[in-house]
């Protein structure tokens, strides 16, 4: 009878220690994940500065028609951010063509290239070399990614929120002794008596992505797609503002 008591109590406490592993590890791991996405978030908000360069560029070149532009290319101009102040240099010198005419239409199409490869950048991401780690490719951090991952983690804030609440695991490990959990709940032991005030102080708040400072940018079409819509409206622009447009080229110009 003795071995049977000592298996029994044996047994409880290998059955306590594994939901305990399983409450706090399930805590452990969805603040890790919490970790991990802030600083993924940090990572992705230092592209938006870039964009707006490439951006504010684009839109000097374009002496205030950037709307038109994006509307000719089937792109909300309200989701591409809009740089301020004036454009950094790009342009060690402006580049060849035949008349002024064309050099401003190849300014216009290597600022928006650049433009487009830093969207594209933000929304999906590129495969890099980490150093260290054998030559494995890994995908830079990248706002659709990002996005996955907070409904990931809403997901399992909503499954440990449901099914690890400190008062229903206190509530399981103590009815493994149902005369000390019936003393316990009939004297006002706090995982019969709080009425889920401790279930709510520590709930897991899910990710609001929203507030997070990170616009949806639209993806613009690549260059091969939209070289032929760039040119025809900087060609008809310069013929309209030859000398506004001649000194937004020599803006970006670098000195």
């Amino acid at each position: 009878m003795a071995d049977f008591s000592e298996y029994a109590d044996q047994l409880q406490k290998e059955v306590v220690f594994e939901i305990a592993e399983g409450y706090f590890g399930d805590r452990r791991n969805l603040d890790d994940l919490m970790a991990d996405f802030a600083t993924m978030t940090g990572k992705l908000r230092e592209l938006l500065p870039g964009i707006e360069r490439a951006a504010l560029r684009l839109h000097h070149l374009l002496l205030g028609n950037e709307a038109s532009l994006y509307l000719a290319l089937e792109v909300d101009p309200a989701c591409i951010p809009f740089g301020r102040g004036m454009p950094l240099p790009l342009f060690t010198r402006i580049p060849l063509a035949l008349t002024r005419a064309g050099r401003y239409v190849k300014c216009v199409r290597k600022s928006y290239d650049l433009l487009q490869r830093a969207v594209h950048d933000y929304l999906h991401g590129h495969y890099h070399v980490r150093d260290g780690d054998g030559g494995r490719k890994q995908l830079t951090v990248n706002y659709l990614g990002l996005r996955q991952f907070a409904a990931g983690i809403n997901a399992e804030v909503g499954r440990v929120n449901r099914n690890r609440t400190p008062t229903g695991t206190l509530r399981y490990v103590k009815g493994m002794d149902p005369v000390n959990a019936e003393r316990e709940r009939l004297i006002g032991d706090v995982s019969y008596m709080d009425d889920g005030a401790l279930d709510n102080d520590l709930r897991f708040a899910p990710v609001e992505f929203e507030i997070l400072g990170l616009p949806e940018i639209q993806e613009l079409p690549p260059l091969r797609e939209a070289a032929g819509r760039i040119g025809r409206m900087s060609r008809a622009l310069f013929g309209d503002r030859p000398g506004e447009a001649q000194a937004a080229m020599n803006d970006l110009l670098i000195r």
